[in-house]
């Protein structure tokens, strides 16, 4: 997968004063990092700070494993006099400051939050009274709202077919009946 690397740790350097640069990427990619994207993204993160007013901070790894240091970029505002903080940003057991962007949650939940708010935003557009609104910008919210509706019929396709998947077979008892891979029933040669 292509990352914009610079505009990813924009978007996070935006939201905190340090961050640790694996933590950025992954909250951008939503999952965890491969060896070479890591790799890749320490490399940018070099690049990003020789090209900008950021610095590279390098944080002993703990536990000593094949990666040696840890890398934070930090704007010039940022306090790096506290080792503590900057070590429990480094680990991902804090972000660098309160967060103002994106929290990272599972799919699921952040789908069920989509239809949520989706299904808010219909209730009320059943009670909007729309004729007093001035034309150009009626027609300015409408072209925007037939931008977005096609991505949610989208997700709505998606999330219908997901719901045909197959189901596991079930044993009587409701129990799902787990198969054997790999495994071949032994023949015995018949006797003579």
């Amino acid at each position: 997968m292509k990352v914009s690397w610079f505009g990813v740790f924009d978007q996070a350097l935006r939201s905190a004063d340090v961050i640790a640069v694996w933590a950025a990427v992954e909250n951008h990619l939503e999952r965890p990092l491969t060896r070479a994207e890591l790799t890749a993204a320490r490399r940018a993160a070099n690049r990003y700070a020789a090209a900008s007013a950021i610095s590279v901070v390098r944080i002993p790894a703990p536990g000593g494993g094949p990666i040696r240091t840890i890398p934070l970029l930090a704007r010039a505002d940022a306090d790096l006099s506290d080792i503590g903080r900057l070590t429990a940003i480094a680990s991902g057991r804090i972000a660098g400051t309160a967060r103002r962007g994106r929290v990272r949650t599972s799919a699921p939940v952040r789908a069920q939050a989509m239809t949520t708010a989706v299904g808010t935003a219909a209730r009320q557009a059943r009670r909007l009274k729309t004729g007093k609104f001035d034309p150009q910008y009626a027609a300015q919210l409408a072209d925007e709202l037939a931008g977005a509706l096609p991505h949610l019929h989208e997700l709505e396709q998606r999330l219908r077919h997901r719901g045909q998947a197959p189901t596991p077979a079930t044993d009587p008892s409701g129990r799902p009946i787990r198969r054997r891979r790999g495994r071949r029933p032994v023949r015995t040669p018949p006797a003579p």
